[in-house]
Order: C-alpha cells, then structure tokens, then sequence
C-alpha cells in the first residue's frame, strides 16, 4: 500500500486544519476557542524498520 491512501497524500504536501469551539445564545454563536494542526508525513529516523 505504499504511496496509495491518506500516506501517499501527504508525500505532495502538508494538511493544515482549523477547530473551533463555540457556544450558542439567542442570537448569536460566540466563540470560546480557535486551534490548529498540521499534518505532515513523519520523517523516519532509522535507517531500516525492526
């Protein structure tokens, strides 16, 4: 499966996601927080797999 799926995908470039939290009044929909995250493909620190 090797460069097919989700991991081949982020061989081309890294997917950066926003999350909100936020609650709901009468009127309005405030906001209590804003993250981030970036995937990226781990670079392998070993030179063969055990």
């Amino acid at each position: 499966m090797d460069g097919n799926g989700l991991l081949g995908s982020l061989d081309s470039k890294p997917y950066r996601f926003t999350h909100l939290l936020q609650t709901e009044g009468e009127n309005q929909k405030e906001e209590i927080v804003r993250g981030g995250t970036t995937w990226r493909k781990k670079i392998s620190t070993m030179p063969f797999s055990i």
